[in-house]
């Protein structure tokens, strides 16, 4: 099911209150045509700085972050926390020969 951008907008108005504005973003939601995901992660990435800053620094980019972008971005992130361990295989599923 996919929404209007009217509806994603109205959205992102609800979830994001003060200091973002409906121009601000409108903004961030055009720069990434339209896709929520991409936008609400942009957003809640940009954290505490004002909007403003996060509109400027897009527009000096002129193209959105790639799915697969963002997506090995998160995986950094991912591994950054997790401690890697190797997995111990379970004594009972393994059979004499």
């Amino acid at each position: 099911m996919s929404i209007t951008y009217e509806e994603a907008l109205g959205t992102l108005n609800a979830m994001f209150t003060d200091p973002w504005t409906e121009e601000s973003l409108d903004a961030v939601l055009r720069h990434f045509e339209g896709h929520m995901e991409n936008t609400v992660d942009a957003v809640l990435a940009h954290g505490d700085s004002h909007p403003q800053q996060l509109v400027q620094r897009l527009e000096q980019s002129k193209s959105g972050t790639s799915m697969a972008e963002m997506d090995e971005q998160l995986a950094r992130q991912l591994a950054s926390q997790e401690p890697q361990q190797p997995i111990a295989p379970d004594p009972q599923s393994v059979r004499p020969r």
